[in-house]
């Protein structure tokens, strides 16, 4: 069935009343709707899992400008447990991989092409840093946690909430008590933020900027002035 229509072999009925690209958006519906009740159920095919993974699969216009960020927030060190190209005699270096906070906007100004460009954002940073995901409205929800770009379909994408008003400052504040310095933080919104402007929301956003190696306000309708953070506009319609 497809939106309540069986859909039988032979069947051309549904073809005639329904365009291939309503089919195609119908499918990918009913494919979410099965994704959710696996997950219940606590199985997934992996053929399943994967066209999931396909659907949140995004490239940011401004990935190059997040990657950049992302070099200077990286933590180096080094150690005997890993070699040395100049000396055996000097230890290795060892790069660990960056931790980005996402910071998405699940309010009720966010649609749900929104609310997927950003898992797709987020799915892309996990490629190459340990990911933490703070769901927000106004009120900030439990940290999700993903090390690969699988698990943020898997972890993340099942478990967001939200659907109330636009306040930042909560999530700010939380952000920056567990994050480290140096973390990468990127903040996800349409930019209809409530509390935005406000002296205290300002002072939080720069307190966050300076404890944090990078920051970055990707804003999908209203640009957002934030002390300390790089804005880029995303245009999820491409």
């Amino acid at each position: 069935t497809i939106e309540g229509e069986v859909i039988q072999e032979g069947d051309r009925s549904v073809t005639k009343t329904k365009s291939r690209e309503e089919l195609r958006e119908a499918w990918r519906r009913l494919c979410e709707k099965a994704f959710a009740f696996a997950k219940q159920a606590g199985s997934m095919p992996a053929g399943l899992e994967r066209l999931v993974n396909e659907v949140l699969e995004v490239k940011p216009p401004w990935q190059v400008a997040v990657r950049f960020g992302l070099r200077k927030s990286s933590k180096f060190d080094a150690s005997f447990a890993y070699p040395n190209r100049r000396s055996d005699l000097l230890p290795g270096p060892v790069n660990y991989r960056p931790t980005v906070w996402c910071l998405i906007d699940t309010s009720g100004s966010i649609s749900e092409e929104e609310l997927k460009y950003f898992l797709g954002i987020a799915k892309h940073e996990a490629r190459n840093a340990s990911l933490r995901v703070i769901a927000w409205d106004a009120e900030d929800y439990e940290v999700l946690r993903a090390d690969s770009p699988q698990q943020v379909a898997r972890k993340v994408a099942a478990k967001m909430k939200g659907g109330g008003g636009t306040v930042i400052k909560p999530v700010l504040e939380k952000v920056y008590r567990l994050m480290n310095p140096g973390d990468a933080v990127i903040v996800l919104t349409d930019g209809e933020i409530f509390d935005a402007e406000k002296s205290e929301t300002q002072e939080w956003f720069a307190r966050v900027s300076r404890k944090a190696g990078f920051t970055m306000i990707g804003y999908t309708y209203k640009p957002v002035v934030a002390p300390g953070f790089a804005a880029a506009h995303i245009n999820f319609n491409i």
